[in-house]
């Protein structure tokens, strides 16, 4: 599951084009299917990030779901990829697996409550700042992140 939205605002985001190189390995590399989730306000950010993929591994989701839907796929999820936000929080929740890109925000405090997920942070001088939009635009708290960082990430959950 990817989720790659953030409600909270566009400086929380991870870029897009990141999200899709971590699903297309997914889809390549593990064989798996991706199923994309967001809210009805996110659905077409969340739909860019499965763009290009092979339409039979992807499921695009994105503000179509019940909560209780929701809830039922990120429970059996065998990994989840988000921001922080309240798919991430939701999906550790209900015992999932996941690896989240942090940012603007404090991975001490907001961070979900949960061994099985995994936080990216590369602390930057203007980080966290807890803003929703970056104040110089150049978004580099998360663009230090690459889909590599994630992809690592990932395959250390699924040895664990």
């Amino acid at each position: 599951a990817v989720a790659p939205g953030a409600a909270y605002g566009a400086a929380k985001r991870w870029d897009t084009d990141s999200f899709r190189e971590v699903c297309r390995w997914w889809i390549a590399e593990r064989g798996g299917v991706v199923t994309v989730l967001s809210t009805r306000g996110e659905a077409e950010l969340a739909s860019a990030a499965v763009r290009g993929l092979p339409a039979e591994s992807v499921i695009d989701l994105a503000g179509k779901t019940t909560m209780t839907e929701l809830m039922r796929i990120l429970r059996n999820a065998e990994m989840c990829v988000a921001n922080d936000s309240g798919n991430m929080h939701l999906s550790a929740a209900l015992g999932g697996k996941g690896v989240a890109p942090f940012g603007p925000t404090d991975p001490a405090a907001t961070a979900p409550i949960s061994p099985a997920w995994r936080l990216l942070f590369n602390k930057r001088e203007c980080a966290p700042c807890f803003r929703r939009v970056c104040p110089d635009g150049s978004r580099k708290c998360l663009s230090c992140i690459s889909a590599d960082d994630v992809i690592a990430q990932i395959r250390l959950l699924l040895h664990a």
